[in-house]
């Protein structure tokens, strides 16, 4: 009798889409906190007493996250503060990676105000356009 050796894998979509995004956040998390042990000895902005939501599916846990040149650090419970140019109390707040919007209809938009803060203070920091074929540029 021959026996798959996929036969474990979920056989719905969604759930191998999960799989593969936990699995591609949890590897980049990792790399994060990997990078943070050496780099944090200056950091440009703090973030402390935030509820952190980090994308993986676990559970929000509160904690601080480090930012430095752009990359996103979260410490240790027990690792010290590094010294930072900008520390921001998030206390009561969620704290999580920028989202992206995988099916949006602000093509014209981005037009009349290409920087389109509504999203961004949703806090949307990527989005696909033209995803229903219509697509405003290139002309």
């Amino acid at each position: 009798m021959f026996v798959s050796p996929f036969s474990h894998w979920p056989t719905d979509l969604s759930a191998v889409r999960q799989l593969f995004v936990r699995s591609a956040i949890e590897r980049r998390m990792a790399s994060f906190r990997a990078g943070c042990s050496g780099l944090m000895d200056a950091v440009d902005v703090v973030i402390t007493n935030g509820t952190i939501v980090d994308g993986t599916g676990g559970p929000a846990r509160s904690g601080t996250v480090a930012v430095r040149e752009g990359r996103l650090a979260i410490l240790a419970p027990d690792a010290p503060l590094p010294a930072a140019a900008r520390t921001i109390d998030a206390t009561g707040r969620a704290v999580a990676p920028g989202f992206i919007d995988l099916h949006s209809h602000s093509g014209l938009v981005l037009f009349a105000d290409g920087r389109h803060e509504p999203k961004v203070r949703q806090g949307v920091t990527t989005e696909v356009i033209g995803v229903d074929g219509l697509s405003y540029a290139p002309f």
